[in-house]
């Protein structure tokens, strides 16, 4: 299992229809609810419903970012943009978001 996950999941808990976890750990918690076992990843690959996203959502976000003590938040410059939070101060927190 991703290292951090339950507490993005505490943490995101009331906000399942504004993002939508994809990759290496949505495939980890999809085939840990069936006992089977793969490849769990760092990080937490997500995508964000635009049609949904709230304000609150937003601020519960960057609340997370900042109780994470994340190190860096870089963005590329084309387009789409892609932002990526990594080094968490905390072990409670994903290696990389």
């Amino acid at each position: 299992m991703v290292s951090g996950i339950e507490s993005f999941k505490k943490w995101f808990a009331g906000y399942s229809d504004q993002y939508a976890i994809i990759g290496g750990t949505a495939c980890n918690l999809l085939m840990s609810e069936d006992g089977l076992d793969f490849r769990a990843t760092r990080d937490i690959d997500m995508v964000l419903v635009v049609e949904s996203l709230t304000p609150e959502f937003g601020i519960r976000f960057w609340e997370y970012i900042i109780a994470g003590g994340y190190e860096h938040k870089k963005k590329n410059t084309g387009e789409p943009q892609f932002y990526r939070f990594i080094n968490p101060k905390s072990g409670d927190f994903p290696f990389m978001i």
